[in-house]
């Protein structure tokens, strides 16, 4: 909008310039007076004459409007009426004789094949043209010190436009039957010749142009002083003083601005400026309208009942094109300067709350794509991940949100919270108490702040409950829009849920996190300081969330985060993959012989987790490494365990081959593939790769006997558990661990139960999840019940 203003200011200043210019051309046509220097004197004169009659007041000019109107429509007349009715006649200039022949049919013909003086266009003489009729968008500046500006404006606006086009077109015809073409293309002053009394049409140019350039004067310094009013830009706000209701200061910057412009000294130079901010500024207001029209927002309601966003669209096109028609450099030119102003105005400006037209647009296209998304043509293909957080409060979550932020990629992060409602205290017959949806519009506030300090890219979706249990059934079944719902839910471990750090502790944390070099945080201690609920989730509540969050058809992943307090980016910024030159064949993302503590992310393939888990396990690792931080700083590791293996490593090479096919093969993911074997006494380490398989026995030791298995010799939970050990023994340095999430125990935790045989079983699951989690640091635990790789492109 300033933009825009800014580009009608300059517009103005250079036309008083142009008005003046032409006033001059007009004296010195009639007198003896020539040079540089004499016609810059005059000009400058009239500028200041203007200049003072502004600053005495602009009510003076008003009240000889009328007057002046009547002078210049009967010197039209008086022109008119001597084109119609004056006998023929000759004149000589300069050696040349010239004729009026008066209304004649062959002129008029011979006229209709027009032709151009040397080295003039179409687009030179536009230009020069263009500029008599933009007088029509004076009024627009006065909407100020009008009555009613919505009618005043539009009204005088069509009629203008209307008067104008009629008396041009009258005079077009009349110049096109009245004068040959040799005539018209050397004689500047035909018309004054063609009357009776040329001063008759000579005070009416004087009058035209002096009260052009008096509108415009007026025009540009209450454009500058509204501009200054706005308060966008904090260097503008000098203009927005007055003197007696007049802008004195915005008066005084407009002259100097227009006297520089009179330097030029050529009516026909100043003219290309001044149409080139006039189309700039006709460009940008047709768009504007071009917008809000198909932004749909019922507010816009035009005045003018033959509106139509096509009409606006076709006046920027044919403004912009004509732009680069005249000159296209100076188009590109002046494009920039007003992109680089609307940058500046929005970076430096102070913030207004008058809405923005951009909010309303992609509002727009945002519900057309979501009513265009269809569920049911969703191909595995294009899957990614739409995340649900359950997360109570920020100051419990911070490296968990920021970890997800980093691994939606392009995908959806919903964070969810439950506002428990004290059911004691609540009102009759309601669930709810008076204090629910205070409670709940200032949580929303205080995550909107905390999402805007953090620079976090996720959406707020907060419900008031009874329980945590029902508070989650009602985000899974409720949460998303059409096709952007969630497909992953992801939650904390349920023994960090009573932990809980200080909101100063957390804010000290806040600039390492995954950007040291960079910090993204400001201050959000007062973020962090949500209010908790006293209810506490009991282990039986929460398998039950787990398990519920399975049987939902939309729902396709739960992920089970833990350790995350314990995620220390600096160590891992700490270490950098190297730059593996070409001759050495490995890319980046396959760095050999690197196994620096806290430089990978570990991938386990277990025996607890199923095929489309190690699959989402394998989707999330590549997309966390595509992102800069870990993409820079760790690589990715593929793990395998198994219990035995004949002296020939038949079973450890079958295992990696399988690994190799499915991760680098098919899934076309770059990773390291480990082979570990293990006995009840110790293990050994299978390592191998395309360019190394050939000498990898010669990396084991301790082979076990091919008749002996560890595993079997178990009950399930107890071989987890040992394999557990065993990834701890491996993984504690990792950078992040993802593996399955065991499900098989939570189908046996279900509601069928008795009550206190479904809080012992989930008390057994929550400790077993407990034992193959802890040690691992931050730990990823997915379960997918579809696939999520397409290996066909």
């Amino acid at each position: 909008r300033d933009a825009n203003g800014v580009m009608f200011f300059c517009a103005n200043v250079v036309g008083v310039a142009f008005y003046l210019q032409g006033f001059v051309d007009t004296i010195c046509e009639i007198s003896s007076v020539s040079g540089y220097w004499p016609r810059l004197a005059i000009s400058s004169s009239v500028l200041i004459t203007e200049l003072v009659i502004n600053i005495i007041g602009s009510s003076l000019f008003a009240r000889t409007s009328s007057f002046i109107f009547w002078i210049q429509t009967l010197s039209l007349t008086y022109a008119f009426i001597a084109l119609m009715s004056r006998s023929p006649f000759s004149w000589t200039d300069d050696g040349e004789t010239y004729h009026f022949d008066g209304p004649n049919w062959d002129n008029f013909s011979d006229n209709l094949d027009h032709t151009f003086s040397r080295g003039e266009s179409f687009a030179s003489v536009f230009s020069i043209i263009f500029p008599a009729i933009t007088g029509i968008m004076a009024g627009s500046s006065m909407s100020g010190v009008l009555k009613r500006p919505e009618l005043s404006i539009p009204r005088g606006e069509l009629l203008a436009f209307g008067t104008s086009f009629i008396t041009y077109l009258m005079f077009v015809f009349a110049f096109a039957a009245c004068f040959d073409q040799d005539t018209l293309l050397n004689q500047y002053f035909a018309l004054q010749k063609a009357c009776w009394w040329p001063y008759g049409l000579t005070i009416g140019i004087f009058v035209s142009t002096t009260s052009s350039a008096l509108a415009s004067f007026q025009s540009a310094a209450r454009l500058l002083q509204a501009l200054a009013h706005d308060d966008l830009v904090p260097v503008l706000k000098v203009f927005s003083k007055s003197h007696r209701g007049e802008p004195v200061i915005a008066l005084l910057f407009s002259y100097l601005i227009a006297q520089i412009v009179l330097f030029i000294g050529s009516v026909d130079a100043i003219a290309p400026v001044l149409t080139m901010f006039f189309l700039l500024t006709y460009a940008t207001m047709n768009f504007a309208a071009f917008i809000h029209a198909i932004a749909g927002h019922p507010n816009f309601r035009p005045r003018f009942r033959y509106f139509h966003w096509s009409f606006a669209f076709l006046g920027f096109v044919l403004s912009l094109g004509l732009m680069f028609l005249m000159q296209w450099i100076a188009t590109l030119i002046a494009l920039a300067v007003m992109a680089a102003l609307a940058i500046y105005i929005h970076l430096r400006s102070v913030e207004k709350d008058w809405g923005s037209v951009a909010q309303s647009i992609i509002f727009a296209q945002v519900r057309s794509y979501l009513l265009a998304i269809d569920e049911r043509k969703f191909h595995i293909k294009f899957w990614r991940p739409q995340f649900l957080f359950l997360c109570p409060s920020p100051k419990k979550r911070v490296r968990m949100l920021e970890f997800l932020n980093y691994l939606k990629k392009t995908g959806l992060l919903l964070i969810g919270e439950v506002i428990l409602v004290d059911k004691q205290n609540s009102e009759q017959n309601s669930l709810f108490d008076s204090n629910s949806y205070s409670k709940y519009s200032e949580h929303r506030k205080k995550w909107q702040k905390f999402l805007d300090e953090s620079s976090f890219s996720a959406f707020i979706d907060i419900v008031s409950a009874p329980s945590f249990r029902f508070g989650v059934q009602n985000l899974i079944m409720a949460s998303g829009l059409g096709g952007m719902r969630p497909n992953t839910v992801v939650i904390g471990f349920y023994h960090d849920l009573s932990r809980s750090a200080t909101s100063q502790e957390v804010t000290s944390k806040l600039n390492s996190v995954f950007q040291p070099e960079k910090s993204r945080w400001k201050d959000c201690s007062s973020a962090l300081e949500f209010q908790e609920d006293s209810n506490d989730i009991s282990e039986l509540e929460y398998v039950q969330v787990l398990r519920d969050v399975l049987t939902y058809d939309h729902i396709t992943s739960l992920i089970v985060l833990r350790g995350f307090e314990n995620l220390d980016p600096s160590l891992i910024n700490h270490f950098q993959l190297p730059k593996w030159s070409k001759s050495n064949k490995p890319s980046p993302r396959d760095p050999r012989q690197v196994d620096t503590q806290f430089s990978r992310i570990d991938i386990w393939d277990t025996p607890w987790g199923s095929s489309n888990s190690f699959a989402l396990s394998l989707q999330l690792a590549a997309m966390l490494q595509e992102t800069p931080f870990w993409g820079k700083h760790c690589y990715l590791r593929v793990c395998s365990l198994i219990d035995s293996d004949d002296s020939q490593f038949s079973g450890t090479k079958k295992k990696y081959g399988k690994l190799h096919q499915e991760v680098i093969r098919d899934k076309r993911i770059q990773a390291r593939i480990h082979i570990f074997i293990m006995s009840e006494d110790n293990h050994s380490l299978y390592r191998a790769n395309e360019s190394e398989f050939s000498r990898a026995s010669l990396n084991a030791t301790n082979i076990l006997d091919e008749n002996k298995t560890v595993f079997e010799k178990m009950t399930p939970i107890r071989a987890a558990e040992v394999y557990s050990d065993f990834m701890r023994s491996q993984s504690k340095g990792a950078g992040v661990t993802i593996m399955p999430l065991p499900v098989d125990l939570l189908s046996e935790s279900d509601s069928s139960s008795t009550s206190s045989t479904s809080t012992t079983k989930a008390s057994e699951y929550l400790n077993h999840l407990h034992k193959i989690t802890n040690g691992l640091g931050p730990v990823v635990c997915v379960h997918a019940k579809n696939d999520v790789i397409s290996i066909d492109l």
